[in-house]
C-alpha cells in the first residue's frame, strides 16, 4: 500500500539520521538506569514523610491508570523510541474507528481514532470520502481534534473510510461508514422528504401529501393519536400506517383537508395539521423531523422564532 506524504517524509528523515553505535546505545541504557534509580530513591525517601506518604498512597490507590502510572508509561515509551529508532514502529494491523461527530446541511464531521503503537507512537491517519460518483477523495485530517470534515449537498449520503500508516507501511482500511447530511429547511420551516413534505409553526406541524386530482375529503381516511399518524385513500394505497411521530401531539386539535391550489406544491394535496402537545418557541426546541425514522432537517438554519401562522 502507498504511504502517506507525512509517513514518507518521516521515513526519509529516519534514513538520513546516522545509526547509533553499540557504545552510544549502552550509554543511553546507563542513563535510563541511573534516572530510574534516582526516581526510586527520591520517592522512597519522600514516602518516609508522613503527610507525603499518605498523599501518595491515595494517588496510587485511586486507579492503576493514575497520574504516576501514566507518567511512568510515558517515560518508558519515550526512552524506547529513542533507543530503538525506526524499530520502535510496526506496521498497523488495526483499522481506525470512524464515527459521525456532527452533521449539518452542507457538511459532515467525522471522528477518527487510530490505535497507538506498542511504544505509544502515533501513526498518521489517512481519511477518504466517496459520494454518489463512486470516486474516493482524500480529506484533511486534524490530528489535534481527531476529526475530518466532508463537504456535501443537503440530504446527500457519503461513505467515509480511514487507515493508519507509518514508516513501516499502511494498515487496512476501515469499513466504509455511511453518513447522510441533514436536509435544508423549506420555506415553511419543515422538510421536503420526497413522498411528502411537512411544515411547522410554534403550535402546529402540517403534513402535506400529493393526491390524484379530483380527490375529495370523503376519499381520505385520517387517524391521529397522540404519538402516531395513519393516512390513506379509501380506494388506494396507505400513505402512513401508524407512523410514529417525533413528539406527542394533541389529537383533539387535528384537522385535515384537500387543497387544489396549494401555494407551495403544484397539484392537489392532502394537508394534515397536528397540534403540538408542547409549543416550541426557541430554535433548539423546534421539530427536526416529522416522524422518528424520517430524515432530519438542520434546525440551526431556522430563524430564532417561527411565525405563529403558517403560509
Amino acid at each position: 500500500m502507498p504511504l502517506s506524504p507525512a509517513a514518507q517524509l518521516t521515513l526519509q528523515e529516519l534514513e538520513d539520521q546516522p545509526r547509533a553505535t553499540g557504545r552510544q546505545r549502552l550509554a543511553v541504557l546507563q542513563v535510563q538506569v541511573v534516572v530510574l534509580v534516582l526516581l526510586y530513591c527520591f520517592f522512597w525517601v519522600m514516602l518516609k514523610v508522613p503527610w507525603f506518604g499518605r498523599g501518595m498512597s491515595k494517588i496510587v490507590k485511586l486507579s492503576r491508570r493514575g497520574p504516576l502510572y501514566k507518567l511512568g508509561v510515558w517515560v518508558c515509551r519515550r526512552l524506547s523510541r529513542v533507543v530503538l529508532g525506526r524499530r520502535a514502529y510496526a506496521q498497523p494491523t488495526l483499522a481506525p474507528a470512524v464515527g459521525v461527530k456532527r452533521r449539518a446541511a452542507t457538511s459532515i464531521e467525522v471522528k477518527v481514532v487510530a490505535a497507538r503503537g506498542r511504544y505509544g507512537n502515533r501513526d498518521d491517519v489517512v481519511v477518504e470520502s466517496r459520494s454518489a460518483d463512486g470516486a474516493w477523495t482524500p480529506l484533511i485530517y486534524d490530528a489535534a481534534t481527531k476529526t475530518a470534515t466532508v463537504t456535501t449537498a443537503p440530504g446527500a449520503s457519503v461513505d467515509v473510510r480511514a487507515k493508519a500508516s507509518n514508516v513501516r507501511g499502511a494498515g487496512p482500511w476501515s469499513q466504509p461508514l455511511q453518513a447522510r447530511a441533514l436536509l435544508q429547511p423549506n420555506a415553511q420551516h419543515g422538510g421536503d422528504c420526497g413522498d411528502f413534505s411537512w411544515r411547522q409553526t410554534p403550535e402546529t406541524v402540517t403534513c402535506v401529501i400529493e393526491v390524484p386530482r379530483g380527490t375529495t375529503v370523503r376519499d381520505v381516511v385520517v387517524d391521529a393519536s397522540n404519538d402516531a399518524l395513519t393516512a390513506s385513500l379509501k380506494a388506494g394505497a396507505d400513505f402512513f400506517d401508524g407512523a410514529k411521530l417525533l413528539r406527542k401531539v394533541a389529537p383533539a386539535g387535528t384537522a385535515w383537508g384537500v387543497v387544489d391550489n396549494d401555494p407551495y406544491v403544484k397539484g392537489t394535496v392532502l394537508t394534515i395539521t397536528l397540534e403540538k402537545a408542547v409549543a416550541t418557541f426557541r430554535r433548539g426546541d423546534h421539530w427536526d423531523r416529522l416522524f422518528t425514522t424520517g430524515p432530519r432537517v438542520d434546525t440551526s438554519l431556522l430563524p430564532l422564532s417561527l411565525p405563529s401562522i403558517s403560509g
